[in-house]
């Protein structure tokens, strides 16, 4: 009977996610896993765009954690579209049904391009700030990803040090969208131009914009680090194509640099 039982359990998991949450497929297999799993669980929400679902980034930041040891198991769903603005998500009917099913971590990625001009700055700062009051009322304090800026030959033909006014630019909205909006900021551009600079034959992106495996798997340990409040020097995880030396390479800098602010 117990038997039967367990197996009734295992079966209608996939169908109550399906039914009683907006679940991507990969969360609702993994819950379904997870049901065998004793540790407590802490939701997590990425909200964000192409940057964010190459290489199944999420996924990443479960198996980081689970291969640190994680004393809880990591639940996460992502809310990513290829170019999505904070004002797409704001309109996007999934972003908002997820973000008022409360969350213990929120996550939010603004797209590459929010920073060109100042009106998609101005639509960074307004929906940005709503996506985040919507995740607050609901649970938790929302963090907010600093975004990198893209490789130096996507400027060829600019002014003489445009990129390096255009990731200051960056570093500035997020700055101050997260005192407006009360958020943490996971620094990641300050990372990932560190990485550039000390470990120039890591590629991190794959066509000056999209992360590279080991861009993801950057990103990933940035993520993790920043919510388990931990070094990332014991993760054994490695994903499959990632030269093991350059993953140690990345989880040494993480550990270096300082990712809040």
């Amino acid at each position: 009977m117990r038997r039967i039982l367990l197996l009734a359990l295992v079966l209608a998991a996939p169908l109550w996610f399906m039914v009683g949450q907006d679940g991507s497929a990969a969360a609702l297999s993994q819950r379904t896993v997870d049901l065998f799993d004793g540790r407590p669980p802490r939701s997590i929400l990425i909200v964000g765009n192409s940057r964010t679902y190459y290489n199944d980034m999420p996924a990443m930041v479960r198996e980081i954690a689970d291969s640190a040891g994680s004393a809880a198991k990591f639940q996460i769903e992502t809310s990513a579209r290829p170019g999505y603005y904070f004002k797409h998500h704001w309109g996007f009917g999934r972003t908002r049904h997820l973000l008022v099913a409360g969350w213990d971590d929120v996550i939010l990625q603004g797209a590459s391009a929010e920073q060109w001009n100042d009106e998609t700055q101005d639509d960074f700062f307004t929906y940005g700030a709503k996506l985040a009051a919507i995740a607050k009322v609901y649970k938790g304090r929302p963090r907010l990803v600093v975004n990198w800026a893209y490789d130096p030959s996507e400027y060829e033909g600019d002014a003489e040090g445009y990129r390096q006014m255009h990731l200051e630019r960056i570093k500035a909205a997020h700055a101050r969208l997260a005192s407006e909006a009360n958020l943490s900021r996971i620094n990641l551009a300050g990372l990932w131009e560190s990485i550039r600079h000390s470990h120039p034959s890591i590629r991190l992106t794959s066509d000056g914009n999209h992360p590279t495996m080991a861009g993801s798997y950057l990103y990933a340990l940035a993520i993790y680090a920043n919510l388990a409040n931990d070094r990332v020097a014991d993760v054994a995880y490695v994903p499959d194509g990632l030269n093991p030396d350059d993953a140690k390479a990345l989880r040494e800098a993480v550990d270096a640099y300082p990712l809040l602010g």
